[in-house]
């Protein structure tokens, strides 16, 4: 059984070891990536203020545990032949795992691409809030990534003006009672909340609105998720937004080719939050069914009890928000302290997870159980 896994992030590197630990000895595992380090994503508003590069690099982690790394970018799928070319060299598969993940939604927009940064630039994005100086940074939405962008560059950037605008609510997966707190927190920290505004349009000196014109010196956009641009190309089913459509198995459209991770549509459910918190669960289950499909036993339907949501509101406040079982949000808020020390236990399980996995010492687990029917995807434009 040869496995291509594309895509070394969360779900591509939780997939390849957990894939490691399970499959019979002659199993072959690739992953592919066209970078040669995995991105803590759930750090970068922490290293575009300032903080160290949350990078490991892949090649020895990967060959440590037998797993061979192939650096390069998808160019195309053939189905009939079942391979795939990765910068112009082809790659034999007998199942390939899809874990692209998203990108920052940047076609919404009018001048997004040309003029804003997103988190999909990280480097190019630190080197930016770097050369500023009592400048103005515009953040666009209001979602988890934004709020956690705003409070962190203006606690690390005091000399910066920070102001966050948005159309609908602040942090729609929030409560009444979390939101508010969230509200009053980026207030303190001194970030200007622009509410009820579209954005238009981004220009080389800030963004235009239905309200007018917003100077900035630097525009970071965090206005949703797009699908990444390679998966239109595949010849597989998508969903509305060009997101790989699964079924309850994460099997695509193509019985041989699966998809996780945020490059992924569960045929069925709602939307589900975009993050490592669903990222990972579906990775694992995914090689959990490839594994059952070499021992010729049937393969389970993929479960997930999503309980709630963090964000980080600068280095010394956070909000956690629980949900209950059945809606959402509805459960107990944390904050404060209790909240930030919690909040870095969760980003920390992150890594833990990976790295537990591949030292085939303890498996990655998660909450299975019924989805939360109200639960849907950040938006935040």
């Amino acid at each position: 059984m040869r496995v291509v896994i594309v895509g070394a992030g969360y779900a591509g590197l939780l997939c390849a070891f957990r894939l490691r630990r399970r499959c019979p000895p002659g199993c072959e595992i690739t992953v592919v990536d066209r970078s040669e380090v995995f991105v803590e994503r759930v750090r970068l508003h922490e290293f575009v203020a300032g903080a160290a590069p949350p990078t490991h690099e892949l090649a020895p982690w990967l060959a440590r545990r037998g797993v061979r790394f192939v650096r390069g970018s998808l160019e195309a799928l053939d189905r009939r032949t079942r391979t795939i070319t990765v910068s112009g060299a082809v790659i034999p598969y007998d199942r390939l795992v899809l874990a692209l993940g998203s990108r920052v939604d940047d076609k919404s927009i009018e001048g997004a691409r040309e003029f804003a940064h997103s988190f999909d630039g990280p480097l190019a994005l630190r080197e930016r809030v770097a050369s500023l100086r009592d400048g103005h940074v515009l953040v666009i939405g209001a979602g988890l990534t934004a709020i956690e962008a705003a409070s962190e560059l203006r606690e690390a950037r005091p000399d910066l003006r920070v102001s966050l605008v948005h159309r609908g609510p602040v942090a729609p997966v929030l409560s009444d009672k979390a939101r508010a707190y969230a509200i009053a927190s980026l207030e303190r920290l001194g970030v200007a909340l622009v509410g009820q505004t579209s954005v238009r349009a981004v220009t080389a000196t800030g963004a235009r609105t239905d309200r007018g014109e917003i100077a900035a010196d630097l525009v970071l956009n965090c206005a949703g998720f797009g699908a990444p641009e390679a998966l239109s190309s595949l010849g597989l089913a998508t969903d509305s937004l060009g997101f790989l459509q699964v079924d309850s198995m994460l099997f695509t459209s193509d019985p041989d080719v699966m998809a996780v991770g945020d490059a992924a549509s569960i045929e069925g459910w709602p939307a589900l939050h975009k993050s490592c918190k669903s990222a990972m669960p579906m990775a694992a289950h995914a090689a959990d069914n490839i594994v059952a499909s070499l021992r010729n036993e049937p393969v389970a339907p993929f479960e997930l009890r999503d309980t709630g949501v963090c964000v980080s509101l600068g280095r010394s406040d956070a909000v956690i928000q629980s949900y209950a079982e059945g809606r959402a949000p509805d459960g107990p808020v944390l904050t404060g302290r209790v909240a930030v020390w919690l909040k870095e236990m969760i980003v920390r399980y992150t890594t833990w997870g990976l790295r537990l996995e591949a030292s085939q010492r303890l498996a990655y687990r998660w909450l299975r159980g019924p989805r939360h029917p109200t639960l849907a995807a950040e938006s935040v434009a």
